[in-house]
């Protein structure tokens, strides 16, 4: 009988089966660790970006809330400024009314001058919700204009010019306290509409920020996932192929010899006693070689 003096993987034939068993069953065991290491860092990082993100949610609203307590404030400032503007046009039109009348005495010059007054007063109404002190004085200027150019068209009618001239005099005195007022709450309000609009535009840019602070964190969290999958993707292929090929060379280092044995044993029933027996290798099989 002769002995084979070679065989693939020779070291790897003389390892035990119970090694070859153990090796395999630690290599694939190290493997399923390493992947779920893996997958349990890229967890974290990727709870970590989350936890970025919510953070910044709260900012986001409160410049969110900031920015609606701005524009809620610019509304009311243009209302106000409306109503002032409101206030001096229908001043405006009572002034002319009223002169009108002194000069033709008609009777829709005073009918529209009323109407001009009543349209006023309303307007006061709501000045004084927001500056009371420019509501009472205009109110007050207002009737005293509205008394004395009604006295002086009594006083043209009746022949007295130098009594309705001394009238309109006064009511011109109070007419010019007024517009003086009045243009003054027309500049104050419109100065206040600017503000409103210039810290609008301001908490809408810090909201911005905030917005796009949030979409670079979500963004990197993405692309952080996205290289931990593809990380870990190419891992998991690597240790399939050592997998695959160490378990490959563990069966084929059992079955090789057995199936070699198996026909050396067969051609020995048949008395063939030239037969090359497998190379004698230092585990378990070799043991039944010898």
């Amino acid at each position: 009988m002769k002995r084979s003096r070679s065989g693939i993987g020779e070291s790897f034939s003389n390892i035990k089966i119970r090694t070859k068993l153990v090796l395999l069953s630690g290599a694939l065991l190290l493997s399923l660790g390493g992947v779920a290491l893996m997958g349990g860092t890229t967890i974290i990082g990727l709870k970590d970006d989350i936890t970025l993100v919510e953070n910044n949610i709260p900012n986001i609203n409160d410049d969110a809330n900031s920015v609606k307590s701005i524009l809620d404030r610019q509304q009311l400032a243009l209302e106000r400024l409306a109503t002032a503007q409101s206030a001096l046009r229908n001043f405006g039109e009572l002034k002319y009314w009223l002169t009108d009348l002194s000069a033709s005495w008609l009777n829709a010059s005073e009918t529209a001058a009323d109407k001009s007054r009543a349209a006023l007063d309303v307007d006061l109404k709501a000045v004084a919700a927001f500056d009371s002190a420019v509501a009472k004085v205009v109110g007050e200027q207002a009737k005293k204009i509205n008394d004395l150019g009604l006295q002086a068209v009594d006083a043209y009618a009746d022949g007295n010019r130098v009594l309705g001239n001394s009238l309109l005099a006064s009511a011109r005195n109070s007419i010019l306290e007024v517009d003086k007022t009045l243009l003054k709450l027309n500049v104050d309000q419109n100065a206040a509409v600017e503000d409103q609009k210039k810290q609008a535009g301001e908490s809408f840019n810090a909201a911005s920020a905030q917005v796009d602070k949030a979409r670079g964190v979500a963004e990197t969290a993405i692309n952080s996932a996205q290289a931990s999958l593809n990380q870990a993707t190419g891992v998991i292929g690597v240790v399939m192929v050592l997998a695959i090929l160490f378990t490959f060379m563990t069966i084929r280092s059992l079955i090789n010899p057995i199936r070699q044995l198996v026909s050396a044993m067969n051609h020995l029933a048949e008395g063939n006693l030239q037969t090359e027996l497998p190379k004698v290798t230092r585990n378990e099989i070799g043991d039944m070689i010898k």
